[in-house]
């Protein structure tokens, strides 16, 4: 059920109220966020500043994703950020029985929203890498690396959802985070990288956001 008093004391304006309760289950939402051009200026936006734009790019839409969730008591308003030899990318991630789904945008409709049936952030994340493809010509050369752990957006007090100027700090903290390798048996993918307790650090992309 959304929970539009909470709404309200977050900060949340009517237009945006009425935009997150006219969607009653993810799937719904996510047809929303597919339904949006995607945004090529790296702007990093809040979920409101997205809605102003009237586009988004995988941030923007793990931002409103998270909104959805959260309001819709789905569980609080979690980012997962997943590191590539190319491109990053970030999803809105939710359990649903013990099964985990994400809500997303991205240029690419394959490495969207899915749905939660996946046992393990691993095995979720394991299942975009077939499709993760973004600066190569070659679409065989697939580059997801590694995924961070759930970053709870709440950290950052109300600024993912209402902000006016663009959330670089927010995109600056994930790349601070620690990624699990995803294939830690091929230490050949990782050698490039500071490692420490089967973690790796990766430097910050030159492009990011697919």
């Amino acid at each position: 059920m959304f929970d539009a008093e909470r709404a309200r004391a977050l900060g949340l304006e009517a237009a945006e109220i009425d935009l997150l309760a006219s969607h009653p289950t993810p799937e719904s939402f996510q047809h929303f966020l597919l339904t949006l051009p995607y945004d090529k200026d790296a702007y990093f936006a809040s979920f409101r500043q997205m809605l102003r734009r009237a586009r988004a790019d995988c941030f923007a839409g793990a931002l409103a994703g998270a909104a959805w969730i959260s309001l819709h008591s789905h569980g609080p308003p979690l980012l997962i950020h997943m590191e590539a030899a190319d491109i990053d990318h970030n999803l809105a991630l939710y359990e649903r029985e013990g099964r985990y789904g994400t809500l997303g945008a991205s240029r690419s409709r394959s490495l969207t929203g899915k749905l939660p049936v996946f046992p393990s952030l691993r095995e979720l994340v394991l299942s975009y890498y077939q499709d993760y493809n973004d600066t190569d010509p070659d679409p065989t050369v697939l580059t997801l690396r590694g995924y961070s752990d759930p970053v709870d957006l709440r950290q950052f007090g109300n600024r993912w959802l209402t902000a006016e100027d663009n959330l670089t700090d927010i995109e600056d903290h994930l790349w601070s985070l620690r990624f699990h390798k995803l294939f830690p048996d091929r230490p050949g993918l990782y050698a490039r990288f500071p490692q420490e307790d089967g973690f790796y650090l990766a430097p910050r992309h030159l492009v990011e956001n697919p």
